[in-house]
């Protein structure tokens, strides 16, 4: 799943750092790939917001957001 830090959060006038939760250090800026194996792990899941917010079950904070308009991938068959 393609995302980015969500462009609309902002810390004392900052642009929101997002730590990664499973291997440490701060998500980069632009857009990023989240893999399977993250997107399996409720503390990484819980950073993206809720299926309400356009997000995925178990989302809760919504400081990382999914890309409008990343290719998905195709069925083949």
């Amino acid at each position: 799943m393609k995302v980015r830090i969500n462009p609309d959060r902002e810390v004392d006038g900052m642009p929101l750092r997002v730590v990664n939760p499973v291997k440490g250090g701060f998500y980069p800026d632009g857009e990023f790939e989240l893999s399977d194996k993250d997107l399996r792990n409720p503390s990484v899941i819980r950073l993206l917001p809720p299926v309400s917010a356009g997000g995925i079950p178990g989302g809760k904070f919504g400081d990382l957001v999914p890309v409008k308009g990343a290719a998905k991938a195709e069925k083949k068959g």
